[in-house]
């Protein structure tokens, strides 16, 4: 999405429009030292961190780091890499796992914050209210080569492509894990599962019994509230309802100009559980959210010239769904699922960086956003069987129909369909094969699907694992994913850009990007090796490598070679081609140890580049290095300490090639936090987030001229459970 309005910015090289990025380029240069008060107290904090380790001793009074220990965690349960239960360590694939505990000893309040602790997972804040999220490079607020699954139901965007992460939330005292999956997992999940799959499981309502309140204040949150009760309707039924609330504060950007980013959503749902019998089990969830979401958005009317001007904009959201997932469990080896969800979703889409046929004096807010209504129907069935003593197969079919209906009456975009309805098929088959039992596993599959846009896809994939012991695994596999087009790339035409009348051209130029019915699917074969190594119980290391090769990239739009003549305009027009090629390669590293039962330490560093061929390509929107470091203590007496240390590299915000790109520094975040749990009902925690620098950017904002600074933030959590 973003790649379409980079045009703009190289169009507009010469107007004032440019002028004003490389103000705001310069003013973003300016930090805002710490305070010597304030440096003080950190260091304070860092100190105690350690000082609190050497000199406890062996106090006994020690509050658990976490429900499951550094073993557990290596050797968890995960269900995203074959669609079954499958130890991590054993996994032949580069997965992570982040549990509720996790997440509270971040002090993360939303899903994508959570990822950063991730290796491989790029998270930049675009703003109060947007994230881009990505997994191995090609970062944007639409990465539309990673799927996300919130309990087995997709919310992956098939207008835009990628995920609104706004949209994305539940109470995370109800999170059960988050498996991410850096690499391809097309063979099982499909389409747009090019670089990962972020799986996101809540518990069971049998797992949250009783009631929870759970309140957060402070400078971002104003505030934000949780509910949930869970109970049983009889001896093998069990239910969960909850609701969620906050309003929280919008940023400013590096001039210290609102960015009108500040929103608020409410939401609630329901689960039931039944234990029909030790074989058989259903699942029901219902969900809906309401929220508004404000932005700065930058519009160009092309009367007299060409002109920019900056429009606050509200959008409202609303969006609902059901799922029901039925399980037969047949012996340890056999078993069968099948899952039906509807999801329905109204969501108003304001846009900035393109272009209307109007006066600067005519904008107004209703003119300035698409109304997408989209319903979703999808149905899925997947069957596991041993076939003979050493060969796991699983298996499935699904079918999902995507309708929606796009209204953009008065804005830049227009549409050759305002309706759409698209048809989904798909089929898979994985087998999983021990060559020698407990410890060396070949497992080959494939899916093949059938959309309505390019046809048949086939996606295969092999993978091989070996444990020689229980301390080392080695694991590779060789992929093939595809990105199928979204309905911008296939159904739009936009204006983008505008240049001002010249001598040559006596009126203004309207630059427009039109959609191509004949788009093709982004194809990558990915070849990947990992090892794993527990050399002891308290420490373990996680290594995996890469090289992703990319061919058929779209969303680059080439300059038309007339210009018609169209009073009072001239129009030049741009179309989307398929036609980049290039590759990707890094490297990722995720260490734990525990030095004693009440400290944990968890490192992680990401390495990657990228090289893209034909034209240039958004590779610069990638830091090369980050990493980051978490320290957890247990101070005894229901008081626990944690330190989160994040280090991003710099980037450009835009392609090589683009007119006066805006350069991203790189940051070093660091967060404290303390909690303090007197029983095992009440827990009280604060966290003082971003304490180096008083704000900095992260991504680049395709959408108007300001980009936000992610602000220094303070916050305290209650948490009450009866």
């Amino acid at each position: 999405m973003v790649e379409l309005f980079t045009e703009a910015r190289r169009a507009a090289a010469d107007t004032q429009t440019m002028q004003s990025l490389s103000e705001l380029d310069s003013a973003m240069t300016k930090r805002t030292r710490l305070k010597p008060a304030l440096r003080v107290l950190v260091a304070a904090a860092v100190l105690l961190n350690f000082s609190v380790v050497v000199s406890r001793g062996d106090n006994t009074d020690v509050l658990e780091l976490s429900n499951f220990s550094l073993e557990e965690l290596i050797n968890m349960q995960v269900t995203s890499v074959g669609k079954k239960e499958t130890r991590l360590f054993r996994s032949p694939a580069a997965i992570a796992v982040l549990t509720a505990d996790d997440l509270k000893r971040l002090g993360a309040n939303s899903l994508p914050e959570a990822l950063r602790a991730v290796p491989g997972i790029q998270v930049a804040r675009i703003s109060a209210n947007r994230w881009a999220v990505s997994a191995r490079g090609l970062n944007d607020e639409y990465s539309n080569k990673l799927l996300v699954l919130v309990d087995g139901r997709s919310v992956y965007t098939p207008l835009f492509g990628g995920v609104h992460w706004n949209g994305q939330d539940i109470v995370l005292e109800d999170l059960d894990r988050i498996e991410v999956i850096r690499g391809p997992g097309a063979t099982l999940w499909g389409a747009n599962a090019v670089n990962g799959v972020i799986n996101i499981i809540t518990k069971s309502a049998k797992e949250t019994q009783g009631g929870l309140v759970s309140s957060t204040v402070g400078t971002e949150d104003q505030p934000s509230i949780s509910a949930r009760y869970g109970g049983q309707l009889s001896s093998n039924v069990y239910y969960r309802v909850y609701a969620k609330y906050f309003n929280r504060e919008g940023f400013e950007d590096a001039r210290g100009r609102s960015m009108s980013d500040d929103w608020n959503v409410a939401r609630g749902g329901i689960r039931l559980d039944w234990e029909a019998s030790e074989q058989n089990t259903l699942t029901l969830l219902a969900d809906y959210f309401g929220g508004t979401f404000g932005e700065t958005v930058g519009k160009t009317a092309i009367y007299p010239v060409p002109r920019t001007r900056e429009i606050d904009l509200e959008s409202d959201v609303t969006s609902g769904n059901i799922l029901g997932r039925w399980t037969s469990k047949f012996s340890e080896e056999s078993e069968l699922k099948l899952q039906v969800y509807y999801d329905q979703n109204r969501r108003e889409h304001p846009f900035g960086g393109g272009v209307l046929v109007a006066q600067p004096g005519e904008f107004s807010p209703d003119q300035n956003k698409l109304e997408e209504r989209r319903d979703t129907w999808d149905v899925d069935l997947q069957h596991r069987f041993a076939l003979g003593e050493r060969q796991d197969v699983v298996w499935g079919m699904g079918y999902r129909r995507s309708q929606d209906h796009i209204s953009s009456e008065g804005t830049e975009f227009f549409w050759t369909r305002e309706r759409s309805a698209d048809d989904l098929y798909s089929a898979f088959l994985q087998d999983e094969i021990a060559i020698v039992p407990e410890k060396l596993a070949f497992t080959i599959g494939s899916k093949l699907e059938h959309n309505d846009y390019t046809g048949f896809e086939v996606q295969p994939a092999g993978r091989i694992a070996w444990t020689p012991n229980d301390q080392h695994t080695v694991w590779g596999s060789i992929a093939r994913a595809v990105r199928t087009p979204t309905r911008l790339e296939r159904d739009s035409r936009a204006n983008i850009a505008a240049y001002p009348p010249s001598a040559d051209i006596p009126l203004p130029v309207i630059i427009t990007a039109y959609g191509d019915r004949n788009a093709r699917s982004e194809e990558s074969l990915s070849y990947e090796l990992g090892y794993r190594y527990e050399p002891t119980r308290r420490l373990s290391f996680d290594v995996s490598a890469y090289f992703n090769e990319y061919d058929l990239l779209a969303n680059r739009a080439d300059p038309g070679q007339v210009i018609l003549d169209l009073p009072p305009y001239y129009l030049q027009s741009f179309r989307y081609h398929n036609n980049i090629h290039g590759h990707t390669y890094g490297t990722e590293l995720l260490v734990r140890w525990q030095p004693t039962d009440y400290w944990r330490l968890t490192a992680a560093y990401t390495w990657w580049r990228g090289d893209f061929e034909g034209e240039p390509y958004i590779d610069v929107t990638n830091p090369e290095h980050q990493f980051n470091v978490r320290s957890s203590v247990a101070l005894g007496h229901g008081l626990e300490f944690n330190t989160v240390g994040y280090f991003v590299d710099s980037v450009r915000s835009l392609r090589e090639g683009d007119a006066n790109p805006i350069q991203i520094d790189s940051y070093f975040r660091l967060d404290l936090g303390l909690t303090w749990a007197p029983s095992e009902r009440f827990e009280f925690s604060v966290w003082a987030q971003n304490l180096l620098d008083e704000g900095h950017p992260e991504f680049s904002n395709y959408k108007s001229r300001q980009v936000a600074e992610i602000p220094r933030s303070f916050f305290g959590k209650v948490t009450w459970r009866f």
